[in-house]
């Protein structure tokens, strides 16, 4: 799960060209706009393997950088069966 996490916060960075990124951070505060949660969506998608549905297209999913990690840790789960 830490790695996970990490790699989650280094795509993040990596966008915003911000040197850290906490948990508790909403996408707005960090200043992640639309155009940014496309590449973040990609990004997602080859780094963990997966492929983010329609239905997980869903704000309470990308309000903060911690609800776009549990639907990351929940798709997974699902994945692994």
């Amino acid at each position: 799960m830490i790695e996970i996490e990490t790699t989650l916060k280094k795509i993040i960075s990596e966008i915003t060209d911000l040197p850290t990124v906490e948990l508790g951070s909403t996408l707005k505060d960090l200043g992640i706009d639309s155009l940014q949660v496309i590449i973040l969506l990609a990004k997602i998608e080859s780094s963990f393997d997966i492929e983010i549905e329609e239905e997980d297209l869903d704000i309470k999913n990308f309000n903060s950088v911690q609800s776009v990690l549990n639907m990351i840790n929940r798709i997974l789960k699902i994945n692994m069966g």
